[in-house]
């Protein structure tokens, strides 16, 4: 296949990094998926139907610098649904972007992403209940979890 031959031509450290994150967002999917309480078919199926909609719209920010709105259909996922459904918003967000329109699938493009958003997720999620198990209930403590779960998942997109 020619998927097989080109990931076998990327670089040593490459190759390692799509398995680590491949190996590391499959299990944060299945952790989520087995530990979680399911929130409704409904507000899931809103979820990836907004997902799918915004992830392809861009803003610029400075010069070659551009934010989706895929990142706040994530992040309110989060703080509406929980983890899970930020998974599900962030899988199917990262497909279309990635995919669509007339790309083709590359595997390895695929469990890459699927790892990439699956951890950044989950590390934005324990970022925001660290900050919200010590908070105080008040606006500013809020906040600062909001902020919290924002910076870590820009910090996990961006590397």
């Amino acid at each position: 296949m020619k998927s097989s031959k080109v990931f076998q031509s990327l670089p040593l450290p490459a190759r390692c990094a799509v398995a680590i994150f491949g190996v590391a967002g499959m299990i944060t999917i299945l952790w989520t998926a087995l530990s979680e309480p399911f929130s409704g078919v409904r507000q899931l199926f809103a979820i990836v139907i907004l997902a799918a909609a915004t992830a392809q719209m861009k803003v610029r920010l400075y010069k070659d610098s551009t934010i989706s709105f895929l990142t706040s259909v994530v992040l309110l996922s989060l703080l509406i649904g929980g983890t899970r459904e930020a998974l599900l918003a962030g899988i199917c967000g990262v497909t279309v972007q990635t995919y669509f329109p007339q790309r083709k699938i590359v595997l390895h493009r695929l469990v890459f992403n699927f790892g990439m958003i699956a951890v950044t997720i989950q590390a934005s999620a324990w970022v925001y209940a660290f900050f919200l198990s010590r908070s105080s209930g008040s606006f500013p403590s809020i906040l600062a979890s909001i902020l919290g779960a924002s910076s870590m998942y820009y910090l996990g997109n961006s590397l």
